[in-house]
């Protein structure tokens, strides 16, 4: 990938995380409420580890597929996620600014590597480019 697909690829990536950060920001963010038929009335959750204790010792048969969704999505969990994706992207573009050693070059194709990876998650997404997928026979070259 040529230094200029490489500045693309982190710059559509950039855009992808800022538009889901913005989605996920608008989403509830609990506490949430589940019935259970034993119990009869709705039970406050505020978080989703405890969402998944409560149906493991409630009622798992009503409750787990509600439990198990709002752990792997919880809007906190995802957003956490989508500030790692940043923090990389950031590291990225710094190294890049500063690229005069072997070190850096060596960083910033580590940095690289691990964007591609999850900018692949994204790929449905506008403007996603197939070069920017992993091949996993080929190492990365800048």
């Amino acid at each position: 990938m040529s230094n200029d697909g490489a500045t693309e690829l982190v710059d559509w990536f950039s855009g992808v995380l800022d538009a889901e950060q913005a989605r996920l920001s608008a989403l509830p963010h609990g506490p949430w409420t589940i019935t259970t038929p034993d119990r009869g009335y709705p039970q406050t959750i505020t978080n989703p580890q405890a969402m998944l204790l409560a149906q493991t010792f409630i009622d798992p048969a009503v409750s787990a597929d509600v439990a198990l969704h709002i752990v792997a999505h919880s809007p906190d969990r995802e957003l956490a996620r989508v500030e790692a994706f940043r923090h990389m992207v950031t590291r990225f573009r710094a190294a890049l600014k500063q690229r005069r050693s072997r070190n850096l070059e060596q960083t910033l194709l580590v940095l690289l590597e691990q964007i591609r990876v999850q900018a692949a998650c994204y790929a449905h997404y506008p403007g996603y480019r197939l070069e920017w997928r992993m091949d996993l026979g080929r190492p990365v070259r800048w």
